[in-house]
């Protein structure tokens, strides 16, 4: 719970730097709420919070990477659910 509440912490700290426009300080606290996250586990919703700290940090093509990583882990999750829908039931979703 305390690296949660850390990581929360930083994450204000890092938007409240950014809308008073002091981009030093809005990257260091950013980049402290990015190191917490944790990645052992590569949820959707963690590489979309990561990428969207790397995006407000002007950091887009490290934020892009993982939204790509995100997207690619949703769509094969829906794939999967859309197959065993369809072994399941008598119409088919394509």
């Amino acid at each position: 719970l305390s690296r949660r509440i850390n990581y929360m912490r930083y994450e204000a700290l890092g938007r409240c730097y950014r809308w008073i426009e002091d981009k030093d300080n809005s990257y260091k606290y950013f980049n402290k709420a990015i190191d917490i996250f944790n990645l052992d586990n590569k949820y959707p919703s963690q590489l979309l919070t990561i990428g969207n700290f790397y995006r407000l940090i002007d950091k887009k093509p490290i934020a892009l990477e993982y939204f790509k990583e995100a997207r690619d882990i949703l769509l094969k999750k829906i794939e999967e659910k859309r197959k065993e829908y369809n072994e399941n039931n008598f119409y088919q979703i394509d």
